[in-house]
Parts: structure tokens; sequence; C-alpha cells
């Protein structure tokens, strides 16, 4: 289908009722590489809270299977993405997070904050690197998304809006995100998964969030050409 055609399509749906739809047109509308390349942010910031990271290094999966648990939740955020999270497909995705979530003793603002960088960081991307900006209809349309995703998955308190959303994940990070040792550990496993290019992405966080890590020095070469090297026409 036309971008034109994708976006009328977009222009006629309705955020709140039809937000599966939308969402699926955003991705089939040439942002498809956007959504992978933020949500590998999304997932390389959690770690920057201690209590994330920690409960990962406890659990050992990143150091000893890091590619397939790293491939694993590219996959199911896409599978849920592009078919609807009670599509089929979704609902497999679905049950697959709950079920290994499960496992883990996991607090509802760890999972609040996670829910943010699903939402929010493929908005912020695009809007930086995306060919086109997101309209506020298909920004809504990610909120109820994500809301949805994260009832699903039995998390408490959600946001009634984007702009809370975003307010409780600038809280959180800073009311948690300092430097750790395993901050660093657990980003270490990730840069092993990733090409050069890709591990190039740290340079567009914030110091903020590259001070939990320690990284800052690593990434500084990248960061004058990465703008660049991202934006695509």
């Amino acid at each position: 289908m036309k971008r034109d055609k994708i976006r009328q399509q977009i222009d006629g749906l309705c955020p709140q009722k039809e937000h599966c739809e939308i969402v699926r047109l955003i991705v089939c509308d040439g942002f498809l590489w956007d959504f992978n390349r933020a949500l590998e942010l999304a997932l390389f910031r959690t770690f920057a809270s201690p209590a994330i990271s920690g409960l990962l290094a406890r659990t050992g999966e990143f150091n000893r299977e890091g590619q397939k648990r790293y491939d694993d939740t590219s996959l199911l955020m896409l599978q849920l993405l592009r078919y609807g999270y009670d599509s089929a497909e979704g609902t497999v995705a679905l049950a697959r997070i709950n079920r290994t979530h499960g496992h883990f003793s996991i607090r509802n603002e760890d999972y609040l904050f996670v829910l943010s960088t699903f939402m929010l960081d493929p908005i912020d991307w695009i809007q930086r690197y995306g060919w086109r900006r997101l309209g506020d209809q298909e920004q809504q349309a990610l909120y109820f998304f994500w809301c949805a995703v994260g009832q699903r998955m039995g998390i408490l308190d959600i946001p009634d809006s984007l702009q809370a959303m975003r307010r409780l994940s600038e809280q959180y990070v800073r009311d948690h995100f300092k430097f750790s040792d395993v901050n660093r550990s657990v980003s270490n496993a990730t840069f092993g998964l990733w090409s050069p290019g890709c591990r190039a992405h740290c340079a567009t966080l914030c110091a903020r969030y590259r001070q939990p890590f320690s990284i800052q020095r690593h990434v500084k070469p990248w960061e004058s050409n990465l703008r660049a090297a991202f934006t695509r026409a």
C-alpha cells in the first residue's frame, strides 16, 4: 500500500478504539526499521536501573543465552505491533511474556517504567530520525496500544495519558537511575550482541542515561555523525 494511502487510512481511524490497526499501519508506513532501533534502545535503557539490571543479572540469561534472550524480546514486541495483542500471534506472544515474568518478583513501578520505554522510545526516535514525524493521533494510538498490553500483563496504575506516562518515566529516571557494576555487566553483554553500527545507538542517549553505565568515553567518537547516519529521507 502506498504511503499516502496508508496515511489517509490512519486519518480515518479512532486512536482509542482502533489503535491496533493504526499501530500496524504505522509499522507498514516505512517505520519497521525505526521501531526495531527504538525498541533496542528501550531495552538497553532499562538496564540503567539497578533493580532491573540486577534481576537480569541474577537470572544469568543475558550472559548464558544473550542472543536468544535479545532476539526473543524483539520478536515478541514486533509480533504485538504487527498483528495486535488480541490476534492469535499476539495472544501467544503475551502468554509467553507473562509466563516468563511469572517466575520472578518484579515491582509494579519497574513494570511501568519498562512499559513507558516501549511506548515513548519509538515516538521519540521517529520524531528525531524518521522520514516523517508521527502526528498526535498516531502517538495517542501508541499510548492506547501499550496501555492495553500493560493491562493484559497485569500492570497496575497505568497513567491516564501519554503526558502522564512521560512524567512517570522521567520521575523513575530521577529516582532510580544510577551507576552500578551490574548495569555495566548487563549492558556489556548486550553490546556483545550488536554490530559496531548498532553500538552507536548508545550515543543517542543523553548523559543522564549514559552515566549509569559509565560509557560516555566509548561512544563520543560516534556522536558527530550519528544524526546523519540514522536520519532517513
